[in-house]
């Protein structure tokens, strides 16, 4: 039978032939990867290896494209065995760009790399089709053996698919480069092209720029429909070939499939977190037309830290995140260097009910607050403003360092502060908004600073003030450089009349349990909203692992489930699970009622990677509690109450786990609870674990998210116990529903996708799992 993708080239091919003469490529690859991770040129019906980690195959203009990582995956061909001609060449590409490359890690650059190129500036041969760091592309080849090229006045589209042709014509003397098939740079030439000699790079320089296992000359981008010709096609041809644009939204084809993660065990799949690549701190939550939006900390171009961008993820139940197009890209001189942290704000006078964007722009030698709002209601694309930046640096007094701007409103003063240091220690300074001029001022008088270092660190990272009611407000900032590390904290006080912020604590409280999360462990810089009556949290929670895990896996840090938060009369922070996570429950469960336990209690059915607990216990004088991850031969990940040293405890130290907190816990995290649970009094352990983050919840009044990255797919027991005789009163567990890309239950289960991706077979007596170029042993781990 035909398949789908040969219709549609024939069906392309009779539309070229009714506008001028058909013409026939000497190189043409479809950039579908099949199962052994090659693509096809089907010219020559040679096949190619994809290299690197994580390309993937994703809609595109004809059936399905290629979508290179950003950072390792690339193309090689040596061009050798291609006969072409130096009079008359074409050259022609589909291609969709997220981001693009940055050339160094830590600087606003404006190098060159590359979307394909076989360009070799030693031997002077070759071609190239190119993209700078902060956008400028354009065609060079070299034309007796001098440098050819043509640069079209316009920055490259990002998310947009975009037909390139380049054509030379050494008879006419001419080389044009043409976009969507519209001619945007031509030159005169006077020779012929110096054909090349090595490998053509798809997805790739032709040269290794690279830190550590990263390239950074690698393409951030889908690819489809590469075509060379050894002819110079006309204006209509490249018009026709330019014509057969898909109408598939663009968004789908930068997102790798979620299908590309099935077999990573540790993958979260109900946490919030991009297709790929690095993620960081969460910034203000909105709600607008009916959904919920979290954007973040992101770079499109690998699983690591460099040239932030805004990222954006939208759910319509907290529960389950679609991935948006990016925000807010770095190109502006105050922000070239990242778009760095900020809020996401809504103000009836401000911004007349619309969500706006604060954000920290920088360049390479300070930072700036800047402004953007959005372009449509769906909050998909966004504009800066155009009188950026709004507050153009630090304020006398303060340290350089100076980001994170928050907004607030009190009574009719509308505000914000900015995280920043004085005289060494944690600081935000305060910036009033005029509603006659539209600007905050940039006095920055200090609206709270903390007590000394060692308790509040040398900045507020995120810092956050919201009204809790009653007059209270809520102070929480992610400090640097306490005597415990990176960790969240909070002050309960009051805003005075001036816009400062005043508490009667002597002493910062933390966020998560005590001890449970410091040194850069646990939530961190939490995003706040209040809807429906409900005070709503959800912060980042870092892996901690070794970037090599991270270049390995695709993909690094996640967010915390939802919390709801309130404040009691004392003044103490109370967190509970949100509510609509109910939703995430499978009709998989068991409900227990009145039990005395001692010894463990099974759980079956629930089982798996992707479950939640909730057990109740009167407390007596033996240890209780909760085990997950358990393997038949009885080792387990324990969370479990110790009643006569009023500890909590969640001990994975005995099961296989990848390391990702050595000589910091070692695997056990142990804390005394804030206040004492005394004998007689009810314990409930409220537990969801995803894979790879663990988020705690004690009596709905204390919380703590904690990694945990296990490597046996076969460790899946849930179960309950107690050592001693203890009261049960009562205890539910679910399976979480399933997900596209849940690792399937038993390995003689897997289920061949129906574009034959996944196969199985066996080698030396192992069974291995093969999905496109990566291979995995029975527990999931990746083995290439």
């Amino acid at each position: 039978m035909m398949c789908l993708r040969t219709s549609i080239l024939m069906w392309m091919t009779a539309v070229a032939t009714s506008v001028a003469m058909a013409v026939t490529p000497v190189m043409s690859l479809p950039m579908e990867m099949d199962e052994d991770g090659q693509v096809t040129e089907t010219v020559k019906a040679k096949s190619y290896t994809v290299r690197g980690r994580h390309a993937d195959n994703v809609e595109a203009v004809v059936g399905k494209g290629l979508r290179m990582d950003g950072y390792s995956s690339f193309i090689q061909i040596p061009m050798n065995q291609y006969s072409l001609n130096n009079q008359t060449l074409s050259i022609s590409l589909w291609t969709a760009c997220q981001t693009y490359p940055m050339m160094v890690m830590d600087v606003a650059d404006n190098q060159e790399g590359a979307i394909i190129s076989c360009l070799d500036e030693q031997s002077k041969t070759g071609f190239a089709f190119f993209l700078y760091s902060q956008g400028k592309y354009g065609f060079s080849c070299y034309i007796n053996g001098e440098k050819k090229t043509l640069t079209p006045p316009a920055l490259f589209p990002q998310y947009a698919w975009v037909h390139l042709c380049a054509t030379i014509d050494a008879a006419n003397h001419s080389m044009s480069l043409y976009q969507n098939g519209v001619q945007v740079a031509t030159a005169y030439i006077n020779g012929t092209l110096n054909l090349p000699t090595g490998n053509l790079y798809l997805g790739k320089s032709y040269t290794d720029v690279k830190a550590g296992q990263f390239y950074l000359n690698t393409y951030n981008g889908a690819l489809d429909e590469f075509n060379i010709y050894n002819e110079c096609l006309s204006a209509a041809e490249v018009q026709t070939q330019a014509g057969m644009k898909s109408s598939q939204p663009i968004e789908n084809s930068l997102n790798l499939p979620a299908s590309h993660f099935t077999y990573d065990l540790t993958r979260p799949r109900h946490h919030a977190m991009p297709a790929s690549n690095w993620m960081n701190e969460s910034h203000g939550m909105a709600y607008a037309n009916g959904r919920f939006h979290i954007f973040f900390q992101k770079n499109g171009n690998g699983p690591y830290m460099s040239r932030l961008h805004w990222g954006h993820l939208s759910s319509a139940d907290l529960c389950n995140w679609t991935e948006e197009r990016i925000a807010i890209v770095p190109g502006k001189a105050y922000d070239i260097k990242g778009c760095w942290s900020g809020c996401v704000f809504t103000d009836p006078t401000v911004t007349k009910g619309e969500p706006w964007i604060l954000y920290t722009g920088v360049d390479n030698t300070h930072a700036s607050i800047n402004l953007a709002t959005p372009v449509d209601d769906d909050l998909s694309q966004w504009q800066k403003y155009n009188l950026n930046p709004v507050i153009s640096g630090t304020p006398a007094g303060y340290s350089a360092d100076f980001r994170d701007p928050y907004f607030f409103r009190n009574g009719d003063n509308a505000y914000c502060i900015v995280g920043t240091s004085q005289n060494g220690i944690a600081s935000t300074s305060l910036h009033v908004y005029n509603p006659t001029t539209k600007v905050f001022d940039y006095t920055g008088k200090p609206f709270f600073t903390g007590p000394n270092s060692s308790l509040c660190g040398t900045f507020f990272e995120m810092s956050n003030i919201t009204p809790m009611g009653n007059g209270k407000w809520l102070f929480t900032a992610t400090p640097l450089g306490t005597a415990q590390g990176v960790k969240t904290i909070y002050y309960v006080g009051t805003i005075n009349a001036d816009g400062t912020f005043s508490t009667s604590q002597s002493v910062p409280k933390p966020v998560e349990l005590p001890n449970l999360a410091r040194d850069g462990y646990g939530l961190l810089s939490p995003t706040i909203l209040q809807k429906d009556g409900k005070t709503i949290a959800i912060g980042i929670v870092p892996d901690k692992v070794a970037s090599s895990v991270n270049f390995q896996s695709g993909w690094a840090h996640t967010l915390s489930l939802p919390r709801e938060w309130s404040v009691d009369a004392q003044g103490e922070l109370i967190q509970k699970p949100y509510e609509g996570l109910q939703a995430l429950r499978s009709e998989t469960s068991v409900a227990i009622d009145n039990r005395t336990l001692n010894g463990e209690m099974n759980l079956n059915p629930v089982s798996g990677l992707e479950i939640e607990v909730e057990a109740s216990f009167t407390v007596g004088n033996n240890p209780f509690g909760i085990k997950i991850l358990q393997s038949s031969n009885g080792t387990a990940c324990k969370i479990y109450y110790h009643p006569q040293q009023n500890r909590f405890v969640v001990d994975f130290s005995e099961i296989g786990h990848k390391e990702n907190d050595g000589g910091i816990f070692s695997g056990v995290y142990s804390t005394v609870l804030p206040a004492t649970i005394g004998k007689g009094q009810t314990m409930k352990i409220h537990v969801y674990f995803d894979h790879s983050v663990l988020d705690l919840f004690i009596n709905d009044r204390w919380a703590s998210s904690i990694r945990i990255f296990p490597t046996s797919s076969a460790a899946t027991g849930v179960s309950l116990f107690a050592e001693g005789n203890t009261e049960l009163q009562s205890a539910a567990a679910w399976t979480m529903k399933p997900t596209e890309n849940d690792i399937p239950q038993g390995i003689e289960q897997i289920i061949h996708s129906e574009q034959g991706q996944n196969q199985k077979q066996i080698q030396n007596g192992q069974l291995l799992i093969k999905q496109h170029n990566r291979v995995y042993n029975a527990t999931g781990l990746r083995l290439q």
